[in-house]
């Protein structure tokens, strides 16, 4: 059953193990809090988070600018374009049935898992 919300707050209630309820107090030096201060505009997110993950060990990924992103994202469309192309190619050599020799099928499976390695690649370092 749904609870009601009591508490006047929008949004999605937070679940139990997400509330924060432990607070700690940290120093840092001028200089270590200009690094973090650096280190905070790649990542993006607050400062509770970064260091939340930087002392938990978790992996911190630095937000790529929106720049990148739309560069990524046309390397991407492109390669997914060039990969149905070359599907196209191989759908219409078998329905014609071209005879290709055993190296010329294993030297396009190689690109097909390059590209489809590529693509992943870059969906990974968007997301």
């Amino acid at each position: 059953m749904k609870k009601k919300n009591t508490t006047g707050k929008t949004g999605r209630p937070r679940k139990e193990d997400q509330v924060k309820a432990v607070f700690r107090t940290v120093r840092f030096s001028p200089e270590e809090d200009d690094l973090l201060t650096a280190k905070l505009a790649e990542f993006g997110g607050t400062r509770s988070d970064f260091i939340r993950k930087a002392a938990l060990g978790a992996k911190i990924k630095s937000v790529p600018s929106p720049e990148t992103i739309k560069l990524l994202q046309e390397y991407s469309a492109n390669l997914r374009n060039i990969g149905t192309n070359l599907n196209a190619i191989a759908h219409r050599a078998n329905i014609e049935e071209i005879k290709f020799g055993y190296l010329d099928l294993r030297e396009a499976q190689q690109v097909c898992k390059d590209f489809s390695r590529i693509i992943t690649e870059i969906r990974n370092a968007i997301l």
